[in-house]
């Protein structure tokens, strides 16, 4: 395959997203936020729970500062697109949910 056929369909699924994030009403959303948003329900959908601090851990926020990861978090939050459920167990624990229109899509 050639650079430009690679770079041709690198556009069309940037294209397809964008309408998806769109539909989905994301497209107000820094892209930091859709990121996070976007692992929190793979992982829930995946049976897994998340707390604040593991996203630091993850490959695609490496790069990224504690502060972004943080600001963009509590703006998720304020924006009621995911909230936080206390350990029953831990109550130092907080795990982090998509909110329900998002969590069923």
């Amino acid at each position: 395959m050639t650079q430009k056929t690679e770079l041709t369909l690198l556009y069309s699924l940037r294209a397809t997203l964008h309408e998806m994030e769109v539909a989905l009403g994301m497209s107000d959303m820094t892209e930091l936020e859709r990121t996070i948003l976007e692992y929190i329900a793979f992982c829930q959908k995946n049976g897994q729970k998340v707390v604040s601090s593991e996203l630091e851990e993850q490959p695609l926020f490496k790069d990224i500062s504690r502060a972004s990861i943080f600001r963009a978090l509590k703006s998720l939050k304020t924006s009621n697109r995911v909230y936080q459920e206390t350990d029953s167990i831990d109550r130092r624990v907080k795990y982090l949910f998509p909110s329900r229109d998002f969590s069923q899509s």
